[in-house]
């Protein structure tokens, strides 16, 4: 979600011009998993933002379909869930002696497509 706050300044020239300007600020809340509350970063975080922005979502708060189980949590029936990857480090070198990446992709679900299970 943006927070868009308009601030409209009025500046008196020396030789009593008038000019006026607008200073636009946005202050972006950060997409962050439901459980270990950490923030999501780069790609990620903006993959995570369109879609919520695009589904209509309200909540900031994302969830794998283990973490919606492991909270007592639902998907609700028909969800789709938004693809993302992970890059990180393996216990592998490669002829350089730098460590080799591996990928791996993992599903998120908003908290709003999921529901207490009672």
């Amino acid at each position: 979600m943006y927070t868009i706050i308009y601030l409209t300044c009025i500046d008196y020239g020396y030789i009593l011009d008038i000019f006026s300007y607008e200073i636009t600020i946005i202050i972006k809340q950060m997409q962050r998993n439901h459980i270990t509350q950490i923030e999501y970063t780069k790609s990620n975080a903006t993959t995570l933002e369109e879609a919520k922005v695009s589904n209509g979502f309200t909540s900031d708060e994302w969830l794998t379909f283990i973490q919606a189980k492991e909270a007592h949590r639902q998907i609700i029936k028909g969800s789709k869930g938004i693809r993302l990857v992970r890059v990180f480090d393996t216990d592998k070198t490669d002829t350089a002696g730098k460590a080799k990446k591996a990928v791996k992709g993992f599903t998120l679900f908003n908290l709003n497509q999921t529901e207490v299970i009672k």
